[in-house]
């Protein structure tokens, strides 16, 4: 969806994890977007597939999953790259994306756009939507920061999941555009900022409410527990 070089993508144990089916329905809905925007991390992900389905089938025969038929998939896929003279274009034909402003894996939730949403003010820069309480718990919502806007430096009670879905910030760590994927920690602190070309929005899933820690803004981190585990 993005020409931009994505730099930032989820790891290859999680990307393992998903392939399996072994990740929380929080982490899949980001995985599944960050991959309609990754044609690297589709390739990972089909080859995973491929490795999965010869250890499911032998696992079903009752044996182990030798060396000898794991070497015989990469190498059956290394071909099909080869032949198609590209390493992404089997991918890329199997599934082809579109240049439509939300990604395919949130238009049942976002049928008519960002812009028809009913986003909820948080801050004179932040704005909120959110899109759905999952069973484990975890919020998923959309994050829109004001172009040159921020999220005031916080922390997280559990791991927060992000996605970039348009425009583009910055935080301590780097910069992420459209497409980019990062998870924070509970130890982590940053400052979003969004770039002052155009207005960042983002898919998010939080496991737990995220705590501000300035001295003023740490007031209404009650507020923000209530308001999430209510929800």
């Amino acid at each position: 969806m993005s020409n931009v070089a994505i730099n930032h993508h989820p790891s290859s144990e999680l990307l393992l994890s998903y392939s399996a089916g072994s990740v929380s329905s929080s982490q899949a809905i980001c995985i599944a977007t960050h991959l309609d925007y990754c044609t690297a991390c589709r390739v990972t992900h089909q080859r995973n597939n491929a490795i999965g389905g010869v250890m499911l089938n032998e696992g079903k025969a009752g044996g182990g999953v030798s060396a000898e038929s794991k070497n015989k998939v990469l190498a059956a896929i290394a071909a099909r790259k080869a032949s198609n003279g590209s390493p992404l274009a089997e991918v890329v034909a199997a599934a082809p994306l579109t240049p439509a402003e939300v990604p395919r894996p949130l238009r049942k939730n976002i049928p008519k756009g960002f812009s028809a949403l009913r986003w909820r003010l948080a801050t004179l820069s932040v704005r909120t939507c959110n899109l759905n309480k999952e069973s484990d718990g975890a919020s998923i919502s959309l994050l829109k920061i004001k172009a040159g806007g921020k999220v005031n430096r916080h922390t997280h009670m559990g791991d927060e999941y992000t996605v970039v879905l348009k425009g583009s910030f910055s935080d301590e760590d780097g910069l992420y555009r459209p497409g980019d994927f990062l998870v924070r920690s509970p130890e982590e602190q940053h400052t979003p900022v969004a770039t002052t070309d155009s207005d960042c929005i983002c898919l998010t899933a939080q496991e737990a409410p995220l705590q501000f820690t300035g001295s003023i803004w740490r007031l209404i981190n009650p507020i923000l527990r209530k308001s999430f585990y209510s929800a």
